[in-house]
């Protein structure tokens, strides 16, 4: 199933390509500089490929996509710790108890405005 013009076949067996490598191809000339035998290396990373994808036109293969690692997108956000202690209700799973809403200010402590009359209020106070 070889192409034409791949290589050559010597009177023991062996079969000989030649190949090229871009030079801007970093990864791959790293690759082949880090290996004490390039041929066996080679013929080793062509056996993982084939356990991997099969007998297969690698660059012609289709691609998959991995799954996604860590966390899922938009999970930057956190939620804000609390600034105080926490309640007794929030700590035995009850809802929280909302501070009640502000007493309606007495009719005698309005002016005429509907503003509230400080000397009323502190008349009020001193009263208590």
């Amino acid at each position: 199933m070889g192409h034409r013009g791949t290589g050559w076949t010597d009177s023991s067996g062996t079969r000989h390509l030649r190949w090229s490598v871009p030079t801007a191809d970093q990864t791959v000339q790293q690759w082949i500089d880090a290996q004490s035998d390039v041929g066996t290396s080679l013929r080793q990373a062509i056996r993982e490929a084939v356990a991997a994808h099969g007998i297969t036109d690698l660059p012609n293969q289709p691609v998959h996509q991995q799954p996604r690692r860590g966390r899922p997108r938009g999970s930057r956000t956190r939620t804000p710790k609390p600034t105080t202690a926490p309640t007794p209700a929030a700590t035995s799973g009850q809802a929280p108890r909302h501070p009640a809403a502000p007493a309606p200010m007495p009719a005698d402590l309005i002016d005429e405005d509907g503003r509230v009359d400080m000397n009323a209020l502190m008349m009020a106070a001193t009263r208590r």
